[in-house]
């Protein structure tokens, strides 16, 4: 087994192994899983189904309020797997196998012994797909951590070799800046926090001529990360469509901004704290690692400075509109990397090595299992594996909207009112009868009047309604069908399903 373990292939391997079965067990995409019950990933979804299958263009003929490659993303994951959530989950694996593999690279600048890093990669990756803000799975947050992890192995092997990020390592961030910055902008801070640095410590350091060279190199990537999207719109002629609905409607209009001011004041705290409830046991690690750079006053130390400025350019663009969310930690537990070190540094002091090295192999007999049961136990998600089909109230409205269909020799036409879309469309394989498909996050008037004016006018079949019931003024063209609740992110939701009479 040593010996095997010295071969890359091999250890690619486990690793693989090992993120399959984690994210087969932590995404709601997963073939284990009867649905994604989370709104955003249906959300995603459905716009991406009407793209491809209604040749709906993007934020114009169809709004969300993210970014374009998140969709492009979910086009392709429905092409994989058509009418399913699990092409999303093969390329949610990806996503794992490529943050796992590089988290290895990271404490392989630390850390000899290719044994204990696969240990402490197994914590790692333990602690973040149990933490609450892994969700659903299928968020922009999860797509974002393979791209910070190789950011963050760039920057630190560039500390451990006592030599300068590469160039082409300099225009790859770029690159994944533009794609995170297309997908969820606030999501960029780790790329920009790593870069001002890196471009300030050269000056400081009178590297005048590599501190310039950074921003063009960057640029490079950034720019040919941004060319898809613009080819797109430009070719549906739907560039104002982008401009206004992604980026003056979420810097101008989102969560927040139409507040007083105690709660523009008050929210971005609670949204950090509420993040780091979300992702409690990364902070565990960040705590531990911030311990031992006070324990051994590392606090003026280039890295420490460099990783701290990052973070808070990171909580600055995160938390700085004030959504509350729990999933938004997840953006941060790159950082916990750090606290996997230290722990690997304690293990000497606390004999930890010797013990391993005693009892060998037959300590993953323990180990290995206690930390599947961790994540599966502890995520909720895990919960919702041994669901039966009929315990979804979505799925129930779906199969009502199908028989309808059946009957009819007709296609209903749908609307999820005032609320986010909870996966009628996707499951019915129904394109939106409007470009404002659901209720958004965003107190953007033109979706409420457009969906008052469907429901006034008697223009859609069936509506559905979470944890509210159709205004009475409808009632007299709509009647309720269906109703029931269910668990969903530590609370009970009643859905509502009107058909038109």
């Amino acid at each position: 087994m040593d010996e095997l373990l010295k071969k890359n292939w091999f250890k690619y391997i486990l690793i693989f192994l090992w993120t399959l079965l984690l994210v087969t067990f932590v995404s709601k995409c997963s073939f284990i899983f009867r649905m994604n019950d989370w709104y955003d990933s249906n959300c995603y979804f459905t716009v991406a189904y009407s793209m491809k299958n209604g040749n709906y263009v993007l934020y114009r003929d169809i709004y969300e309020q993210k970014g374009p490659y998140l969709y492009f993303m979910h086009i392709i994951a429905i092409s994989i797997i058509p009418n399913s959530y699990v092409g999303m989950y093969l390329i949610e694996l990806i996503y794992g196998f490529i943050f796992s593999i590089f988290s290895y690279k990271i404490l392989s600048l630390y850390i000899e012994s290719d044994k204990r890093k696969l240990l402490w990669l197994v914590l790692f990756t333990t602690f973040y797909y149990m933490a609450p803000s892994f969700a659903s799975g299928d968020s922009v947050e999860e797509s974002a951590l393979p791209f910070e992890m190789i950011s963050l192995y760039f920057v630190l092997k560039a500390y451990k070799t006592n030599s300068h990020i590469k160039w082409y390592e300099t225009s790859l961030i770029g690159l994944f800046t533009g794609f995170i910055f297309l997908s969820k902008f606030i999501d960029i801070g780790l790329f920009a926090g790593i870069m001002i640095m890196v471009v300030i410590f050269d000056l400081k350091d009178k590297k005048i001529k590599e501190a310039l060279l950074q921003i063009p190199y960057f640029l490079l990537g950034f720019i040919i990360s941004l060319i898809p999207a613009i080819l797109y719109f430009i070719n549906t002629n739907a560039m104002k469509d982008f401009l206004t609905s992604y980026l003056y409607n979420n810097i101008f209009l989102y969560s927040g901004q139409g507040a007083n001011i105690i709660q523009k004041l008050t929210l971005p705290l609670l949204a950090y704290v509420t993040s780091i409830a979300g992702c409690y046991t990364i902070y565990i690690l960040i705590i531990t690692a911030l311990v031992y750079v006070i324990r051994y006053k590392l606090l003026k130390s280039r890295l420490f400075i460099h990783m701290l400025v990052t973070y808070l350019i990171m909580a600055l663009l995160t938390f700085g509109g004030g959504g509350v969310y729990i999933y938004y930690g997840l953006i941060f537990v790159c950082f916990g990397i750090f606290g996997i070190i230290v722990l690997d540094k304690y293990s000497y002091e606390w004999k930890l090595v010797d013990y391993i090295n005693k009892v060998k192999y037959k300590f993953l007999l323990l180990y290995l299992p206690i930390c599947f049961l961790l994540v599966f136990i502890v995520n909720e998600d895990g919960w919702f594996a041994f669901r039966t089909r009929e315990t979804y109230p979505q799925l129930k409205m779906s199969d009502i909207i199908n028989e309808y269909n059946n009957e009819n020799q007709t296609k209903a036409t749908i609307l999820t009112y005032n609320t986010l879309d909870y996966g009628l469309y996707y499951n019915t394989n129904t394109l939106p009868t409007c470009k404002y498909f659901c209720g958004l996050n965003i107190p953007l008037k033109e979706i409420k009047e457009e969906q008052n004016n469907l429901l006034a006018n008697g223009l859609v079949t069936f509506v559905g309604t979470m944890n509210e019931t159709l205004p009475e003024e409808y009632l007299d063209k709509y009647e309720l069908v269906y109703t029931d609740s269910s668990w969903f992110e530590f609370a009970i939701h009643t859905y509502y399903l009107y058909k038109l009479k």
